[in-house]
């Protein structure tokens, strides 16, 4: 069933959110904030429920070039047998759609070669502190389920060849258990229980830029790792990613790091891991801030959602969308959401 805005003229009754084919109520975006959800209405699944585009990513052309241009930068450098490695910090509200434009970058990549290989991990508020590396275990995680693929067999025997240093080994795998299957050693019958315990945080760092350097070589595609909420993550993981971002031998990989910037100022601990990164880095280290929309692209989101042939069509929507929302994609969903439901 698809869901139509309608309107209602017994209800408008100088309400402000209406407008011509729509009734509801929107809380006014001034910043952040969230969205201000009154609706009484039950959620059943089938009701009143909005579809919106699934396959495209608005306003993000110019953003998603230039991620595009530095995967393809460390594929042009590695060809010249120079370590090749970008480093992109991501900022932006919550909801204004960082981690859809890596996901877009990784549907794009795939598409134009089938041998992309990406991880990523998040880091939560209430997680890190009693988790420490949290995101970075989620994606090392998802690495090893990409990497034991039959596809990847080939990168997998290569990897098994070179990761035989057994301080490597016995460090990454007790910090790190899900690690385990990409070693030759690995013995699945003792998998969770690590034979050795690393003594210190640098032989956990040595251990893991040895391990990331190891299979960053062996992929025929440069590796993008990408890890969201970082102004969330521990002081273990910061100084860990410190050490492995900084290194300049660090090759075939392109590092995404998003963050909320409104939450990330001068003083905070990730933004101090930005500016040393930036040092050591010097050329291969990237900032991008995303923005709310625009209005011309709420507007055809707009008019994609509701299968209009022309965004002027919902042009009146479009104007009390965007001032309640910012252009913040997330709250624009809500709020079309919140209007279905008004009218359901």
């Amino acid at each position: 069933m698809r869901a139509e805005v309608v309107v209602d003229d017994s209800r408008r009754l100088g309400d402000e959110g209406f407008i011509s084919g729509c009734w509801g109520t929107l809380a006014e975006q001034l910043d952040e904030a969230y969205y201000d959800d009154r609706s009484d209405a039950d959620d059943d699944l089938e009701k009143g429920r909005i579809k919106f585009p699934q396959d495209k990513l608005y306003g993000r052309d110019t953003e998603l070039e230039l991620l595009r241009g530095l995967y393809n930068d460390i594929i042009q450098e590695r060809s010249s047998s120079s370590a090749a490695a970008q480093v992109v910090f991501l900022g932006g509200y919550s909801g204004v759609g960082k981690s859809a434009m890596v996901a877009d970058l990784v549907r794009q990549l795939s598409e134009d070669d089938k041998s992309v290989v990406c991880t990523w991990g998040k880091y939560s508020k209430l997680q890190s502190a009693a988790a420490p590396f949290s995101a970075t275990s989620d994606a090392l995680g998802h690495l090893v389920l990409e990497l034991t693929k039959d596809k990847h067999a080939h990168h997998l025997e290569s990897i098994r060849e070179k990761l035989c240093n057994d301080e490597t080994r016995m460090a990454m795998t007790s910090t790190f258990p899900s690690v385990a299957p990409l070693f030759k050693t690995f013995d699945p019958a003792n998998s969770s229980d690590p034979a050795t315990v690393a003594t210190s945080m640098n032989e956990v760092k040595e251990a893991f830029t040895d391990f990331i350097n190891c299979i960053c070589k062996c992929l025929e595609c440069p590796l993008i790792w990408f890890l969201d909420d970082l102004q969330w993550s521990d002081e273990t993981s910061l100084d860990l990613l410190k050490d492995v971002l900084s290194n300049i031998d660090l090759d075939n990989m392109l590092f995404i790091g998003a963050y909320r910037c409104n939450e990330v100022n001068d003083e905070h601990p990730f933004h101090q891991l930005m500016d040393q990164i930036d040092k050591a880095r010097t050329t291969n280290a990237t900032r991008i801030e995303l923005f709310g929309l625009s209005p011309d692209d709420i507007g055809e989101f707009i008019s994609d959602t509701l299968s209009k042939d022309d965004p002027s069509e919902v042009t009146t929507l479009t104007e009390v969308v965007f001032k309640k929302t910012l252009g913040n994609i997330f709250f624009v969903q809500q709020a079309l959401e919140e209007l279905v439901r008004k009218n359901a």
